[in-house]
This record gives C-alpha cells, structure tokens and sequence, in this order.
C-alpha cells in the first residue's frame, strides 16, 4: 500500500501500457460496476491487439508508484462536432471530456485522483486547446463527486439517465480552464 508521502507519476499510457491498462479498467468494471457505462462482460474477452488499440486510443493517464505499478486512471476525449453537441448547443469546440476515472482502493484518499485531475487539465489545454472540461458523475458516488468538487467541477444543470441504473441521474460537472 503506498503511503501519504509515497512518490505518484503521472503519465500518459500507449499501447506498450496495454498489460496496465487492462488490469485497471477489468479491476474497475469489478469494483465500481455502477460508476461507469462499459460492463466487464463486454470487454474481459478481448485479445490482446484490441486491448493494445483500447490502450493507444483516445488519451489515457496513469498514476504509478515509485516501483510502476499503475494506482489509477482516466481518459480525456475532445467534445467535436456530432450528434451530442448539436443536440446541446452549450457543449462547444472547447469542450473536453474526462471519463473512466478510477483509483484503486489501496491508493484512494493519498491525492491520486487529485493528481490525475490535474494531469488532465493539463493534457485537455496542451493538446485540444481546451477551454472547459466535462464529466458524468453518478448521483449516488458521494466519494467522486467531493473530488470533483475540491477541483472546482460544478453542476451545468443538464442530467443523463444511468445506462443500466433504473431512477438513477449522472450528473454533468464542469470545470472552466479559461
């Protein structure tokens, strides 16, 4: 278990990350089957090229450990144009999704998931000139969004139903950049 003061790195994950990369995302499709929209069923057979091509795909983050082992994780995705923002015209260009965030239990309340979100913001304006981030957070993950929260998210007033949750809201936080 890594301790309070234990060195955290964040770094972008690439398809040689594959092996990291899916143990973290089957663990979370595990542990917090309600927080996120992908079930493990879908994704635990995947081979190994799919799971190298999931990995080098839309920009991912892990947090290691001084000995590498990956701690947690997140995904930053572009909001572009499409049927989502046409659909909603107070999503723009400048609009970056965070999804999947993750930390293990071991490595929750040691400033992981501080460390992700920060590494985010930096991606979402260094590579997609990001001017606000976006992300879905379930009405009943307290944990979530108080990080969220601490990191100046705040409610846009628009809700989504849970793709599998009968009643239950995600909520979309924002988080302005600029």
């Amino acid at each position: 278990m890594p301790s309070a003061d234990a060195p955290v790195t964040v770094i972008p994950v690439s398809q040689k990350d594959w092996e990291s990369y899916r143990d973290l995302r089957l663990e979370m499709l595990l542990d917090a089957p309600e927080a996120f929209w992908s079930q493990h069923s879908q994704v635990v057979d995947r081979t190994e090229e799919q799971w190298r091509q999931a990995a080098g795909g839309m920009p991912s983050l892990q947090a290691r450990d001084a000995q590498g082992t990956a701690l947690g994780t997140l995904t930053v995705a572009p909001r572009g144009p499409g049927p989502e923002s046409e659909k909603d015209p107070s999503h723009g260009p400048g609009d970056v999704m965070v999804l999947a965030v993750y930390v293990r239990p071991r490595a929750r309340g040691r400033g992981v998931g501080d460390q992700l979100l920060r590494a985010a913001e930096q991606l979402a304006v260094e590579q997609f000139d990001a001017q606000r981030l976006l992300l879905h957070v379930s009405e009943l993950n307290e944990p979530a969004r108080a990080l969220y929260a601490r990191h100046g998210y705040r409610p846009t007033g628009q809700t989504i139903d849970h793709p599998r949750l009968a009643g239950v809201k995600e909520l979309e936080l924002a988080k302005p950049l600029r």
